[in-house]
Parts: C-alpha cells; structure tokens; sequence
C-alpha cells in the first residue's frame, strides 16, 4: 500500500469513537488486502483499485475520496465519494452501503434494548442475495374462498383487496432480482427488518399512559434497486409472516388509471421531502403527503385518516415515493429521517462533534455564581446526570454540570440563585425569568446539516433548542425549527427537537449559549 505523504496527517484525523474515515486524497491502493480494525474480523478485500480520475480512461470515474465503516457485524463497508456527473466503478467490498434510517428522538441510542433489530439508527446494506418483489397478476374473485385457495396455489407475495363479501381482489407478486426489499413495522416477526414502536416524548403528560401503539405491525416496506445509482422507494404496509398483505372491507381503496387496485393503510404513512434537500441553506419544510400500498403519493385532507385520493401526485416529478437526502417518514408514531449514501458523505463525524465539546471545556467557562469550572461531557471526560453525581468528587460535582437560562442562554452551573415559582429561574446577569435546563450535547451527527466540519478549525458556535437544551450548531437548529412533523393522529404539525422529540418553543424554538468566557 502505498499513500502520498502529503496526505499522511489526514489518516490520523480518523475518529476513534466512529468507524467512518474522513475523505483521503490521491489515495492509490493497488493489489493489496485491507482488513478492518476488528481482529475478530477475517473478511478481506482483495484487489481493490482506487484510480485517481486524471488517469482513468473509463466512463465512470471516481472522485478522489472515499469512506470505510465497519457494520454491526465487523463487516467492512466501502463506498465511494459519489461524483453527480457520472456514476462510479463498483468495489469488490463485502457489502454496499444504500443509506440510514434515523429515528427522531432518540440522540443516537435507544435505552434498555437489546435487540439487533430496534435500534435508534438502522443501516440498509446490500443483500446477498436480492428479495425484492413487483406485482404480475391481478385477480377479481367472488369470494375469500376463492382467494384463499388461488394464494395457496401460488405461495409468493399477495396483496388481498376486500371490496364486499361477494367481491375480492388479490394481486400477486413476483420476485425481482435487481431490487432489496426492507420491511417496517412494530412486530417482532422475522418478516420485519426493523423494529419501530412509538417514541416517548420526555416531560409529555398523556392522559392514558397505557394507550395503544398507533404505529401498525407491519407498517411498510422500502424496496431499493441494486445498482448505482441505488434509488430507494417507500411503500405503504409490508408483508407478513404468511406474504401477505391484506386490506379489509373498511380500508381506502380504489382503481388507479392503470386499472390497478391500490390502497392506504388504517393511520397511514406520510413522507414529506424538504425543499432546497437536507443540507441547503434555504431548506424548509414541505407538503406532507400520504404513500399508498402501490407506491402512489396524494396530498392530505384535514384529518390524517381522511386521504384525498382525488389529488393524487402522478404529474408532478418532485412528489413522488422515492427517497431523497432528508427525507421524513412518519410511521403514526415515530417519524424516521432517510439519509442518502450522498448525503452521509457531507455529514459531520462524531469525532467532530467531540472536538466542539474538548473545545468549548479548553476555554474553561466558568459559572458567575459558584465560580466553579463547567465541564461538558465527552467520551473521554463522560459525566454522569445530575441523579448519579457524587458531591465528594471536585470534577463531578453537581456544580459543574452546565445549565442555561432559556430565555437568554446565559450558561451556568447548576446552583439554587434566583428560584421562582413554577420551578422558573431568574437570570443573575440580565434578570430574565425563565426555565433553566442542563445543556445535553446532541451527538447522533446524522441529524446536523453542516456541510463545512471538513475544515477541522471551523467549530460551530454552540446553540440551544428551547425548551429541552440540547446543544447543536446554528445551522442545525434553524433547520428542524422550521420542519413541521406530525404528532400523532389529531395533534397536527409541530417544529421539534430532533434528539428529544418534545415540541419546540413557537415564539424562540433555540437560542444562543452564552458563556463567562465569551465563547
């Protein structure tokens, strides 16, 4: 293996708390073996040519840069810094990398689970073998008998209409070799790759906290093609245990212009893609529309159980089933953020987001009531909350922890100056009353839109979402206050905290954290 020198020091900005490397420049690796950090890993890659584009003759070029990862299994993932203008070489890697699903509040990692298949983030690789399906064959029958014993005569994937009782129709489904299929739900079946139940928003009275989950069993599937450029559609409701998916009597039905039967499922799947993308400066927050069982997009009436099928988006290129950078799905329940293999490149690293952090604890700001040095929490300095802190301890003393007044973000420690009622603080500096919280760093980087943390001296100045206190960059907390997400079935569209999920503050949904030291 052999790296130019000149890009020797950007190999060792390598974060040790993520697997991701950072982009490498004119690397060449040439009839070599890479093996993974891992030293339980024995999966090798052989023969892998990284061609810088000046030289390469072909079609398909290459930028100069690329990114390893290893997955939850030790498998080593490759995929390329994707040039818009042309599609690039495919790598001999162990697997392919499609993009993430990211669950919104959750702050990257979901507590008390033990279950590889309810996470926080779930990652969408390449098969080994392709699953995908697509519908062949359309059937009109008299009556479920009739259906049922055409679906035992042919086992593969089904979607069952009930119209009537005298009238059933199943369309079938067929394999398809160029797609993966990955299904969502609340069930615990082997049918479903990912395990999604209903997000629990801290500090949120509900009046009946054994309510039923709104999120269905099976509530949908994404199926992506296997070859560049690895479009990604959503559908609504996945297949069961049996292959099965059945809509009944009562369910939204009707035949499209193609003379297909579609549908919606009972509380239904919404996208909603950002206009200006994910990452833009402009970005703000969409039309939410509703996907149906073919794939199908259709703008919302009033109530969410309510579809105007009548509005159904065929002509318009921009409203659609596939999947974008930044792209929310809601579940009823729990919304989901699609991150493109792109997109994912222009993330920021959790290494950077701990650089802010060993920043910010440099500059030792200091808190203007008990004069104490404030300490964030980073992986090599972790802090407990202020439940487990031990008084005896200097460094992780309660007073240390950093606080913010919410209504101006005057940064202090955690002190009982200037209590009021209804657990409100009066500010010592500027004598705002207001809520003060303990400043938590968000740290899932998927959910930030900064694009500049390539240049590791460009440190974002801190801010804070309102009124939970979580800390993240400008950029970021501009962005979701101006995404509206639904809120379960009646509670219509709010801006929230994308690591909490508690509903944002209308007139200041963040403000900027002010410290002693002037950071």
């Amino acid at each position: 293996m052999t790296i130019e020198t000149s890009n020797f020091m950007k190999l060792n900005l390598r974060s040790r708390s993520s697997s991701r490397e950072r982009p490498l420049t004119n690397l060449q690796i040439t009839n070599s073996l890479i093996r993974t950090n891992s030293c339980n890993n024995k999966k090798l890659i052989d023969d892998i040519n990284l061609i810088n584009p000046s030289t390469s003759s072909s079609s398909g070029s290459y930028t100069s840069s690329s990114y390893t990862e290893s997955d939850s299994n030790n498998n080593l993932l490759i995929y390329p810094k994707i040039d818009s203008n042309s599609e690039p070489r495919r790598l001999n890697a162990t697997c392919i990398k499609y993009g993430e699903l990211v669950v919104l509040g959750y702050n990257g990692g979901l507590k008390n689970s033990n279950q590889s298949r309810r996470k926080s983030k779930f990652v969408l690789n390449r098969r080994d073998l392709p699953n995908g399906v697509k519908p062949c064959s359309q059937h009109v029958l008299q009556t479920q008998q009739e259906a049922d014993n055409l679906i035992q005569k042919n086992p593969n994937h089904s979607v069952t209409y009930t119209l009537s009782r005298n009238q059933t129709v199943v369309v079938q489904y067929t394999s398809d070799d160029k797609t993966d299929m990955f299904q969502i739900g609340r069930s615990s079946e082997s049918a479903i790759d990912f395990i999604v139940l209903d997000t629990r928003v801290p500090n949120l009275k509900i009046l009946n906290q054994n309510q039923q989950s709104t999120i269905s069993r099976f509530s949908c599937r994404i199926v992506v093609e296997r070859e560049y450029p690895y479009t990604a559609r959503i559908y609504a409701a996945g297949f069961d245990a049996t292959k099965r998916i059945f809509l009944g009597e009562k369910a939204t039905k009707w035949t499209n212009e193609k003379g297909e039967m579609d549908g919606v499922t009972t509380n239904g799947v919404l996208i909603m893609h950002p206009t200006n993308g994910f990452i833009g400066n402009d970005s703000k927050s969409n039309e939410w529309m509703e996907v149906s069982v073919c794939g199908a997009v259709f703008s919302l009436s009033e109530t969410r159980l309510t579809p105007m099928i009548s509005r159904v988006q065929t002509n318009n290129p921009n409203k659609n089933n596939i999947l974008r950078d930044g792209t929310l799905i809601d579940l009823c329940g729990a919304t989901l953020l699609w991150r493109s293999i792109e997109g994912l490149q222009k993330t920021p690293t959790k290494h950077y987001l701990d650089m802010n952090l060993e920043y910010l604890n440099n500059l030792r700001p200091q808190c203007p009531v008990g004069l104490k040095t404030l300490v964030f929490q980073t992986e090599s300095t972790p802090m407990p909350s202020m439940d487990t802190m031990s008084s005896s301890s200097s460094l992780n003393s309660p007073d240390r922890i950093p606080m913010v007044y919410l209504k101006c973000g005057h940064v202090h420690g955690n002190h009982e100056w200037g209590i009021k009622k209804d657990n409100d603080r009066e500010c010592p500096l500027c004598r705002k009353v207001g809520p003060y919280v303990q400043l938590v760093m968000g740290v899932e980087p998927s959910l930030y839109t900064d694009t500049d943390f390539l240049n590791m001296n460009n440190l974002f100045k801190p801010y804070a979402f309102r009124p939970c206190g979580h800390m993240a960059s400008e950029k970021t907390c501009k962005y979701w206050s101006r995404i509206l997400v639904p809120q379960g079935t009646t509670q219509g569209l709010n801006s929230i905290c994308p690591f909490c999920s508690i509903t944002l503050c209308k007139e200041q949904p963040y403000v900027k954290l002010i410290f002693q030291e002037g950071v």
